[in-house]
């Protein structure tokens, strides 16, 4: 006998969620402070969370004037993203100006 939609349904909810690692990019004239509230519920729902703050940003010591290619303003990112383990994959979250930071990270195999 085949199962009923809600049958199925119920069996899914019970199948335990794979933790994953969620990397937030704030936007323009933000920091990761930005992402506090997504943070929170994140790691309250067991996943690994990093905010990180983009150059001159946040609490990144860097100044304005220290940053004047917009790579240099993602070197924090892309340092991080080269720091993790090859085969570890992540959730790249971007909100606004911090958008670009995908076209500039080409490590397809950790997103």
């Amino acid at each position: 006998m085949e199962k009923s939609k809600s049958q199925h349904a119920d069996a899914t909810m019970l199948e335990p969620k794979a933790k994953k690692h969620f990397v937030l990019v704030h936007a323009a004239c933000h920091g990761a402070w930005s992402w506090y509230k997504i943070v929170a519920l994140l790691r309250s729902s067991g996943h690994n969370v990093t905010a990180l703050d983009l150059a001159a940003s946040g609490i990144n010591p860097k100044q304005t004037f220290e940053v004047p290619l917009f790579s240099d303003y993602l070197i924090p990112l892309m340092e991080f993203m080269a720091s993790l383990p090859a085969h570890e994959k992540v959730v790249l979250v971007v909100h606004s100006y911090g958008g670009h930071a995908i076209s500039k990270h080409n490590r397809s195999s950790h997103c």
